[in-house]
């Protein structure tokens, strides 16, 4: 039970517990006034129905409580109950006359002693009831400040507020307390009392205060993802002096186009397009707009009284799925706006929890609706602008995007600014509207600055000026000619002529330099590829690969893993051969990072992830300079010649999913190194998200494998090596989907599942790789596994491997302190490998581990609990599930699995345990007819082949031969 769930157990049954004693103590107190007893009488059945109401609704949820000391003391609670209710049954007037009353008074003289028993034991429930109280504040205390660690940009004043109830809390605990103590102690106990019943309505108020918070932060959590501001840190600071044109006016005495549409209240102005060139700063121009003080004044004019929340996104396609979908955009938009403006979100979000009070995932439309509610806010009115950078990048459907965009530009107190490539869907979109400019058309200047600063920032360049003025004025205008506008191109050429100025190269140099590079990014970089030294190019060829590949920036350590497979080829197997020391590890990481700085040249950018939760081995990501990088290196031409730079038969995949493999080794195994937040929240959503990724596109990989005719071998020993390094007790927990749907190799894909998944995830140490690779269809690699247990005669390896093909089927077993239950979400049957296994030899009656052969587990009705149940076949464990039913939804597949095992040898003469009836009898009682007679008929047969022995496999041959 959660610490807030906690908190309201103990506020009722503190009001229970504090009820009782005044009816008891009045009763101990009582005149011989027959009027007092028939009161009395009717404030202790109060208390009675009170008490049902309030813990019975408990039983029948989910929030029954987990620890045996509370429920210990609810039990309390209920005994208590109970006597106070046989108690005072006896001293209720039978009827309501004044002889009935007056024997009520002597009967409740005559049982002062119990009375005074009752009250001490009620007082000594207080105490407990308190220090469960106590502890709750406490843990919810450290919660919610766990909570709130993880979002640092959470409005202050409401943080501050949380916190001061959150306090407010314990010091009407410690006031509880006092009570307490004077209502113990003192004979006058009345008027304590009555403070206490007070004391505890002003907690439970609190506490449903506190539980609107919680459930606040519970929403931004959801909303939350590690990359939420990631792309946005990375996009350098507009130039000094740069940009300023934004500001200046179109015509004398008239303002900005920016500023104009920023103040404009016609509703019809609600979106502004800036297009530009691939390069060309349109990500730095929408930061620089974002954040300057001159568009937030001019959007405060059109805000007027209403609050102004201004909220970005920026796509990324070179980063991970959230940074390049719908879902991303929507879920960034209402985080930010949500951490500025908290106190809407119960108004916003009250349909995000079912009537269990569990929050429910978001959907895409679900998403947009909030978005377009709290623009509608009636008790807060707000006003918001969206600056939405790169639409380009965007994952989708760029008509979609266009249209979920002007779906929220429509409203009156929504404005959105957004850019993007010049594309014919966002020209059609955008183009006729007078809310737009190109940036590449006004950024000459700009580029003319960025120039100056930089050459002349540099002492060699000076005096190159200084005695070539003419030539280094020329040297210029070429730059800003050449440049058309495109920043990264200039990015790219003064990072060159700053290292042929480190090799003092003359102004002609220079000048030559200029000269011979190509004026568009693509030949630019194959210039620059071209020149990567001979020694490099098979490492940096698989470099780019794996980037392709992954679709995402990857640990610069992944790159080292990788490097090691050159040298050793079962690098991953086992032990990972890292120095124990972190500040070595470190050092290795550095040492890696700045060789690929060298080696890539300027195609590539490491960059060091602002996300505080990481682990210092995952910080730095290497990923390509600029989405047109990527886009260069993927084509058909240049992909084909880094095929060529590299080794024959090299399987890139086969690399990355090694040093994925090598990585979860040193992550699971060496917990120390991970450096861990003081949120698990915050640990929950990176380590745990990132191994889980990995394991999936290790998982991904083999099912590619699946359907080619290439050896198995390779891909069976990075699963096996998978298996030992991601699952296990000694592992550091991580989180894979429940069932699956894809077959895809892709990282990025790995992580796009896992950020789409909308079920309960399943802890990966409480599985085996088996039955990963089972749920997942790897069934060559099952067959393998087979096979290598046959060749060794491992029996108990075989009966795994079919046990768990057919128990993935079946509804899981789950214990819990002696409780025995289903989790009710089996997989449909993989048919395909279940005849595989039966027809290499396996048979459906090699004894199993089952899911009972543990001491004290037998839940069979009239069986001893504390006795372990005898070894059962594979066989004997489906018919046993197949009787309990266990098959929710599976139910179709049973036919088939029976059909198999029979004609395989599964043995016939299984009986009911209850009935006495045959296997026959059973399907017909649990299967539909006609899946049932055709059971029975196949029963038949084999039992007449299993009595005419050898003959029957003649006479069947015979029979087959003569149908033919």
């Amino acid at each position: 039970m959660d610490p807030l769930s906690g908190i309201g157990l103990a506020s009722n049954l503190m009001q229970f517990v504090q009820a009782a004693i005044n009816v008891v103590s009045t009763y101990r107190d009582i005149s011989a006034s027959a009027d007092g007893v028939l009161t009395e009488n009717r404030a202790s059945e109060a208390v009675v129905q009170s008490f049902q109401a309030q813990v019975q609704p408990l039983r029948d949820s989910h929030h029954v409580p987990s620890d045996p000391s509370t429920c210990a003391l609810l039990q309390a609670c209920e005994n208590i109950n109970a006597e106070l209710n046989r108690l005072l049954t006896g001293l209720r007037p039978r009827r309501d006359t004044k002889i009935e009353r007056a024997l009520a008074v002597v009967r409740a003289v005559q049982k002062r002693n119990k009375l005074k028993d009752l009250e001490a034991k009620l007082f000594n429930l207080r105490a407990q009831v308190t220090s469960l109280l106590t502890e709750n504040i406490s843990a919810q205390h450290t919660a919610m400040k766990s909570l709130f660690g993880s979002f640092m940009q959470v409005d202050a004043s409401w943080k501050h507020e949380a916190m001061g109830k959150l306090n407010e809390t314990q010091d009407i605990l410690a006031q509880l307390k006092r009570l307490q103590d004077q209502g113990s102690t003192s004979a006058p106990r009345n008027d304590a009392n009555l403070q206490i019943t007070a004391v505890m309505q002003q907690v439970q108020a609190v506490v449903m205060e506190i539980k609107d918070m919680q459930t606040s932060q519970q929403v931004l959590h959801s909303l939350h993802f590690d990359q939420i501001r990631q792309r946005e840190s990375e996009i350098p600071d507009a130039h000094r002096e740069t940009f300023s044109w934004a500001f200046e006016p179109d015509n004398p005495g008239q303002d900005s186009c920016i500023i104009r549409w920023c103040e404009s209240e016609d509703p019809s102005d609600g979106l502004f397009w800036i297009a530009g060139k691939a390069g060309c700063g349109k990500s730095t121009f929408v930061k620089f707009l974002h954040d300057h003080p001159r568009t937030i004044a001019a959007l405060q004019q059109w805000a007027g009284q209403k609050q102004l929340l201004v909220a970005s996104h920026f796509f990324w396609s070179l980063g991970l799925p959230m940074q390049k979908t719908q879902e991303g955009l929507l879920r960034t938009l209402l985080f930010k706006i949500f951490e500025k403006l908290p106190r809407s979100i119960p108004i916003v979000c009250q349909s995000r929890f079912d009537s269990q009070g569990r929050f429910m995932t978001w959907s895409i439309s679900e998403l947009v609706d909030a978005l377009k509610a709290v623009a509608r806010l009636p008790e807060i009115p707000i006003r918001i602008c969206l600056f939405i950078d790169g639409m380009d990048e965007y994952k989708g459907d760029h008509v979609e995007l266009i249209g979920v965009l002007k779906t929220l530009g429509e409203s009156a107190d929504v404005k959105v600014c957004a850019s993007s490539r010049p594309w014919v869907d966002f020209l059609g979109a955008f183009d006729q509207s007078p809310w737009k400019l190109h940036v590449h058309d006004l950024t000459a200047n700009d580029i003319r600055v960025y120039i100056e600063d930089h050459l002349e920032h540099n002492a060699q360049y000076r005096d190159l000026q200084r005695s070539n003025p003419l030539e280094a004025g020329a040297l210029q205008s070429e730059i800003m000619h050449k440049a058309q506008g495109v920043f990264l191109w200039v990015y790219l050429v003064i990072r060159g002529l700053l290292r042929g100025l480190r090799n003092f190269d003359t102004i002609q140099d220079l000048q030559r330099r200029v000269a011979e590079l190509p004026a568009d990014l693509e030949p630019y970089f194959q210039m620059m590829l071209n020149a990567i030294d001979t020694i490099y190019q098979a490492r940096v060829a698989r470099t780019f690969r794996a980037l392709i590949h992954a679709q995402m920036p990857l640990p610069v350590l992944t790159f080292y893993f990788m490097d090691q497979g050159e040298m050793d080829p079962n690098y991953f197997r086992g032990h990972i051969n890292l120095p124990d020391e972190e500040a070595k590890i470190e050092a290795l990481i550095q040492q890696k990072k700045m060789q690929m700085i060298a080696q890539c040249t300027d195609l590539l950018h490491v960059s060091r992830d602002v996300s505080r939760s990481q682990p210092f081995t995952l910080t730095n990501r290497a990923g390509f300079l600029h989405r047109t990088v990527a886009d260069f290196l993927s084509s058909n031409g240049i992909g084909g010649l880094l095929d060529k730079m590299l080794p024959p038969n090299t399987d890139i995949r086969a690399s990355l999913c090694q040093a994925f493999v090598a990585e979860i080794n040193l992550h699971s195994r060496t917990p120390s190194l991970l450096r861990l937040p003081a949120s698990p929240l915050a640990f929950r959503d990176d380590i745990v998200r990132h191994t889980a990724s990995l394991v999936w596109a290790v998982i991904y990989y083999a099912l590619e494998s699946e359907f080619d005719n290439n050896d198995y071998h390779d891909r069976s020993i990075i699963l096996e090596e998978l298996g030992k390094a991601a699952f296990g007790d000694d592992k550091v927990p991580v989180y894979i989907f429940a069932k699956h749907e894809r077959s895809r190799a892709r990282l990025s894909d790995a992580i796009e599942g896992i950020d789409s998944w909308n079920g309960e995830v399943t802890p990966l140490h409480s599985q085996s790789v088996v039955e990963v690779a089972i749920r997942c269809g790897l069934n060559r690699f099952i067959m393998e596994m087979a096979r290598n247990a046959e060749e060794v005669g491992d029996k108990e390896a075989q009966a795994t491997v079919l046990q768990k093909t057919l128990q993935l089927h079946m509804a899981s077993v789950i214990r819990n302190e002696g409780f025995v239950g289903y989790l009710q979400n089996p997989d449909p049957l993989n048919t395909v490998l279940l005849k595989q296994l039966l027809e290499s030899g396996i048979s459906p009656n090699i004894t199993a581990p089952s899911p009972y052969d543990q001491p004290g587990t037998d839940t069979r009705p009239g069986t001893d609990t504390r006795r372990p149940r005898r070894r059962m076949t594979v066989w004997e464990i489906y018919i046993e599930h197949f009787m309990r039913g266990s098959f929710y939804g599976c139910e179709e597949s049973v036919p088939e699995a029976c059909r198999l095992m029979i004609l395989h040898g599964a043995d016939l003469s299984i009986k009911d345990p209850k009935t006495g009836g045959d296997l026959a009898h059973m399907f017909r009682n649990r299967l539909e007819k006609n899946a049932a007679e055709e059971l029975a008929v196949l029963i038949e047969r084999q039992q007449q082949k299993q009595h005419l022995g050898g003959f029957g496999d003649v006479l069947s041959h015979w029979g087959a031969s003569w149908n033919d």
